[in-house]
């Protein structure tokens, strides 16, 4: 699937139905399904996001999570307009201040990650007893599995034909997505789910440096909900540690937990196993796209886990 890439004129013309006057329109990097455009409205700060898939549902649901969960420890800026245009779906959401920290040095990530750790503890203060289930959110905010584990475990399992991965299993023929490598790796971390606890936190779901928008050692928007689900709480921060090893957040998040004197059971194994959950989705969705050079990333990644 290629980004449909729409010409200003339309994207000046979509804006225009909400808004009588805007400054400094500006492109920002491109998501891998979504465009995203930053503008000003009064001195106050927007961001667009559209697309030619289908991202309403995704909107409708991130609109949901940010007024079920948002607060000041987990800030999630509010999505005011949800439309569709001359083929584009799209949302207007608040611009968070700040930029996201994958755009910083990666020395200069350190700084923000005392806040990272509080987010995280943010999230799992999030009172989800007004929801039930585990797994991905259906569009009422409740979780589509009995279980954590069944969540999991479903990785392997063909979608739906009209999602996003549709009948996937065709991917290992038509692409260079590897049968063997691929099931070695999906193994390796269902041996390891019996380790993972049926706890029922508020899991962002791809907790990484893009998704985080910081400003003067604080995190001031978590945005991109599109993975959000219901299970560990430990599993947001092995996504750092599978995409950013070299800033350590495994350890870091560690000695958090000790500091705080929490007992977190079997906490090498979660890491692991979700680290192989987050990068076997990786796997398929690189090959989906025909990202040669981040799917070799991440297979290389995956392997030094599963071989150290």
């Amino acid at each position: 699937m290629s980004l449909t890439v729409p010409d200003e004129r339309v994207v000046q013309e979509l804006l225009a139905r909400h808004f009588d006057h805007i400054d400094g329109l500006t492109p920002l990097n491109m998501g891998q399904t979504v465009l995203a455009y930053r503008f000003a409205v009064g001195g106050r700060g927007y961001i667009l996001r559209l697309s030619s898939a289908s991202i309403v549902d995704r909107l409708r649901l991130e609109r949901l999570i940010a007024e079920y969960f948002a607060s000041e420890a987990l800030p999630i800026p509010a999505t005011i307009i949800i439309g569709e245009y001359a083929g584009f779906e799209y949302g207007i959401s608040l611009q968070a201040p700040g930029q996201p920290l994958e755009s910083l040095p990666r020395p200069d990530v350190a700084a923000f990650i005392p806040a990272i750790l509080a987010t995280s503890d943010a999230l799992c203060r999030a009172d989800v007893s007004r929801t039930s289930g585990y797994g991905w959110l259906d569009w009422r905010g409740h979780g589509q599995f009995p279980t954590w584990s069944a969540h999991l475990l479903s990785i392997i399992e063909e979608a739906p034909t009209d999602s996003f991965y549709g009948r996937w299993h065709r991917l290992f023929a038509e692409s260079f997505l590897e049968h063997d490598v691929f099931m070695t790796i999906y193994q390796a971390m269902a041996d390891l789910v019996p380790y993972c606890p049926e706890d029922r936190y508020l899991v962002h779901g791809n907790f990484s440096l893009p998704n985080l928008i910081g400003q003067h050692k604080r995190i001031t928007g978590v945005i991109d909900w599109a993975d959000v689900r219901y299970g560990d709480f430990v599993f947001d921060m092995a996504s750092l540690a599978l995409w950013y090893p070299e800033l350590g957040f495994a350890t870091h998040f560690t000695n958090h937990i000790a500091r705080q004197g929490l007992a977190v059971p079997h906490l090498p194994q979660r890491l692991r196993c979700y680290q192989l959950y987050i990068g076997l989705d990786a796997l398929r969705f690189f090959a989906k796209q025909n990202h040669l050079q981040m799917y070799q990333w991440t297979k290389d990644r995956l392997l030094a886990i599963l071989y150290p």
